[in-house]
C-alpha cells in the first residue's frame, strides 16, 4: 500500500521539504519549532549539546580569522558581534541602509541577502587588523560584491 503524502503543518512535512531542498512553509517550521520545544523540555541535556555545538562553530570560525591575521603579521584584539552592533549601529556601512537582523546569514538561504555580515574595511588578505576598528556591520551582499577591495566611502 502506497504512502499517504505529506500534509503541511506536519513535522514529515517539514522533512519532506528538506529532502526535496525546498524552504520549508510557515506552518512545518511551526510543527518543527514545537516538536523541539517539547523534545528539549523532555531533555534539556539536548538543548544544551545543541548550544555547545553551534558556539563551537563560532569559536572555530574566530580561531581561523586569528590565525590568518598572525600568518601576515596583522593586529588581533578579540571583540565580539555584539561590540560590532553596539559602536557602529545596525546599518549597512556601505549602502546605508537598515540591515535585518533576523534575516539568513548564510549565503543561498532566501532573504540572506539583507542578513548581518561583520565585513573588515581593509580586508585580512591585504594585511588588515582583525580588531574593532576595522570591522563594521554590513549586508550579507554588499559584502560579498566587495569582495577583497577596501572601501573608501
Amino acid at each position: 500500500m502506497p504512502k499517504a503524502p505529506a500534509i503541511c503543518g506536519t513535522r514529515s512535512a517539514y522533512n519532506k521539504h528538506l529532502k526535496n531542498k525546498e524552504v520549508p512553509c510557515t506552518e512545518c517550521k511551526k510543527a518543527q519549532n514545537e516538536y523541539d520545544r517539547y523534545r528539549f523540555y523532555l531533555n534539556p541535556e539536548l538543548k544544551r549539546e545543541r548550544n555547545k555545538k553551534n558556539s563551537n562553530k563560532i569559536k572555530k570560525l574566530e580561531s581561523w580569522r586569528r590565525r590568518e591575521t598572525k600568518k601576515k603579521n596583522g593586529i588581533v584584539i578579540l571583540y565580539s558581534e555584539n561590540d560590532v552592533i553596539n559602536t557602529y549601529g545596525k546599518e549597512c556601512y556601505i549602502c546605508t541602509k537598515s540591515i535585518d537582523m533576523n534575516a539568513p546569514r548564510k549565503p543561498g538561504v532566501p532573504g540572506w541577502e539583507f542578513g548581518l555580515h561583520i565585513e573588515h574595511v581593509v580586508p585580512i588578505s591585504k594585511n588588515g587588523a582583525d580588531a574593532l576598528y576595522n570591522v563594521r556591520p554590513s549586508h550579507g551582499i554588499c559584502n560579498l560584491q566587495k569582495g577583497i577591495k577596501i572601501y573608501n566611502g
